[in-house]
């Protein structure tokens, strides 16, 4: 090598020394910034200048050094474990949410305990016990029914429309991130053009990715690849979302049945056919160990659910049907089920002591229930049949029909029944209304016997029910309870429920944080370290400089001495 050719070695030095600087001046101006993924300095040798060669070895010098790349350091593992975590907690932290509004829905609005409207209901019948035909104690009744109803139907109603805030948010977590989708692949397109030509490391837009996989792992499960090209691919609940510049567009369809959103994949999907290819597959139990509780957006549809929910969801199913069902694992569907089945078996429980059935069969073989004459209970004009103190708004208690029993053709008042299939016949929550015949007139109220005596025997009854066994939480559970029992046992559930879940986000959060921590280690800038690149570049440059004023005086010399 030349004598001149020795500056450039120098000149090499300084260059490289001087962008090394650059780099840790850098990561030490980041030391603070969110999302920052610390540069790590890589220098390698330039190629050799063959002189000459020897039975030893080859006879090079080397032509200086550069400066390689500033690479991020990051840990594919601690990204993926990290994210997983976070989705997580995010999970846990949405369902522990619903919990709370529904605990805080049961225990009070506006001021007034739900439960407090149970026994205010309880204590006018006690009083109505007392003397039945006292228009005052059946005005009470009356009065406090309705005002437990609508206590009632008030709780129900917060739990609908917590449904439509949820319902909301799922609309916005699904327009989120498919705005994430798309800034992926802008970094993804911007990442690829710096990089292509081999020199630049697109560090810095790098970050700003990361910084949408970690937002992105929040709202569900995903696993990223990065392909050799330096472009991710990024797959959300096991579906292609982003394959490096293409997006596969999460979209929601509207179920016109319960205007409630619901994520789904559009590629997948056939809109003209109606058939959806549905985001989550809650088929598949919800555990730590199969991962399928993670994101937040999934907590959002649990917690949701797919309709409004009522006693029939939970009353006469099976054990397994109801434990594989939203309405066993969503939190205000659950909530919904559970406090429609109590007011619902309250109220015919009610309904069939003031207007009694019984079962008669035609002789067609046709079976009926109809209005019990023989054990019939009137109010004060003594006419049949004994009104209702909770109705139906839009189904009669009675239809009047002509029918043949015995060979004995006889008017019966046969009771229009619930059905399932048709929610204007069932007694519940949506549904419910106080007797309006009651409302113009107490003194309807059923009390006497065919006799015309106070029926004391009746109202004992109705009593009674405050205090009797008969009504099962769930099909989880063979327990019969009062409704006192049954109201504090359900509360207590989702007292627990929230608890679980709560323990859960923050046992899930420490997690989360350590392993933040631990990744932060990697990717994180240590200002100590960092000074000490800069003092040991800071020499390099230093040296380099010697080095050049070395050779700059050997060549001065050699030219004077020439000269």
């Amino acid at each position: 090598m030349s004598t001149f050719g020795s500056l450039y070695v120098g000149t090499s030095g300084l260059q490289t020394g001087q962008n090394a600087l650059n780099t840790t001046a850098h990561n030490l101006a980041n030391v603070g910034t969110t999302g920052y993924t610390r540069q790590q300095v890589y220098q390698a040798e330039l190629e050799f200048n063959t002189v000459g060669s020897s039975s030893v070895s080859m006879m090079q010098a080397g032509i200086g050094v550069s400066y390689a790349q500033a690479r991020q350091v990051r840990d594919y593992f601690l990204d993926k474990y990290y994210r997983t975590e976070n989705g997580r907690q995010a999970f846990y932290e949405t369902a522990f949410a619903a919990t709370s509004e529904i605990s805080t829905l049961f225990g009070e609005m506006e001021g007034v305990a739900f439960q407090n409207s149970i026994s205010e209901l309880y204590t006018s019948f006690e009083e109505f016990d007392k003397i039945p035909d006292d228009t005052n104690n059946q005005d009470l009744v009356i009065l406090k029914a309705n005002s437990f109803l609508e206590r009632a139907k008030e709780v129900f109603e917060g739990l609908k429309q917590y449904q439509i805030d949820v319902n909301e948010k799922v609309t916005t977590s699904v327009t989120r991130i498919n705005e994430i989708g798309k800034e992926i692949i802008t970094l993804n397109r911007q990442i690829l053009t710096v990089e292509s030509g081999g020199v630049e490391h697109a560090n810095d837009l790098r970050d700003a990715r990361n910084a949408l996989l970690d937002e992105l792992s929040g709202y569900g499960k995903i696993d990223v690849k990065e392909g050799a090209t330096g472009l991710v691919s990024v797959s959300f609940e096991d579906n292609e979302f982003v394959k490096e510049t293409q997006l596969y567009k999460m979209d929601t369809y509207l179920d016109t049945a319960t205007n409630f959103m619901i994520p789904i994949w559009s590629n997948q999907s056939d809109y003209t056919n109606e058939r959806y290819q549905e985001v989550f597959n809650f088929n598949v139990a919800i555990s730590s160990e199969k991962n399928t509780d993670i994101g937040s957006l999934k907590a959002y549809v649990l917690s949701r659910g797919d309709h409004v929910a009522n006693y029939t969801d939970i009353e006469g199913i099976a054990q397994d049907v109801y434990n594989k069902s939203l309405s066993s694992i969503s939190s205000v569907m659950s909530a919904q089920s559970q406090l429609d089945q109590l007011i619902h078996n309250m109220v015919t429980s009610i309904n069939d002591i003031l207007s009694p059935l019984t079962t008669i069969t035609d002789d067609n073989g046709v079976t009926y229930q109809v209005w019990d004459a023989e054990h019939a209970v009137l109010g004060s004009d003594g006419k049949g049949p004994g009104e209702e103190l909770f109705s139906r708004n839009s189904v009669s208690r009675y239809e009047k029909k002509t029918l043949t029993v015995n060979s004995q053709t006889t008017e019966y008042y046969v009771y229009n029944a619930e059905n399932a299939n048709d929610k204007s016949t069932l007694y519940t929550l949506e549904n419910l209304k106080i007797n309006t015949k009651l409302l113009e007139d107490e003194s309807k109220l059923p009390h006497l016997g065919l006799n015309g005596a106070v029926d004391y025997e009746m109202t004992d009854k109705l009593v009674k029910v405050f205090s009797n066994s008969f009504i099962t939480l769930n099909p989880n559970s063979t327990t019969k309870l009062t409704i006192e029992e049954y109201y504090e046992n359900m509360t207590d559930l989702f007292a627990t429920r929230g608890s679980s879940f709560q323990n859960k986000a923050l046992t899930v959060a420490s997690t989360a944080e350590t392993v933040f921590n631990k990744r932060q280690e990697i990717v994180g800038v240590s200002s100590d370290e960092e000074l000490s690149n800069m003092i040991k570049y800071q020499n390099a440059y230093n040296a380099s400089t010697r080095y050049i004023n070395v050779i700059s005086e050997m060549i001065e010399h050699l030219i004077t001495q020439l000269g």
